[in-house]
């Protein structure tokens, strides 16, 4: 009987396709999108040095609760995954460089024309 021979073999990410050569949304458009977004993934920080206009603040025991929570579910334990959970809680979407590509791609590549249009009126709205 002849013997099988494996190799090991690593995952690959798979390459996105490029953003859309034409922008989808104006500029306002984009800027109303992204303090909604802002909104809805909103920025974490402790109370005593919160934005209370633009992040949400939270007791300092929350905050350490939430800290510890998920430096604990972290699976790299050999870093300081503090300041990762730190960094985790404090980003936002709109300062993200890979979600705002994702959302320019779901907007220009992937969200049928009928409904680009619908989200363009309601953003052109809310400016």
């Amino acid at each position: 009987m002849a013997t099988l021979t494996t190799q090991t073999v690593s995952p690959k990410a798979t390459p996105l396709p490029p953003l859309p050569a034409e922008d989808p949304l104006t500029p306002a458009q984009w800027k109303t999108l992204l303090t909604i977004m802002d909104a809805i993934v909103p920025s974490i920080k402790t109370i005593a040095v919160a934005d209370t206009q633009n992040e949400v603040p939270a007791m300092d025991n929350d905050y350490q609760k939430a800290l510890g929570t998920l430096t604990t579910l972290s699976p790299d334990s050999e870093n300081n995954t503090e300041v990762l959970a730190k960094k985790y809680l404090e980003e936002k979407a709109s300062a993200n460089p890979a979600f705002r590509e994702s959302l320019y791609r779901l907007v220009g590549l992937y969200m049928p024309t009928s409904t680009k249009k619908d989200i363009a009126k309601v953003l052109n709205l809310l400016e």
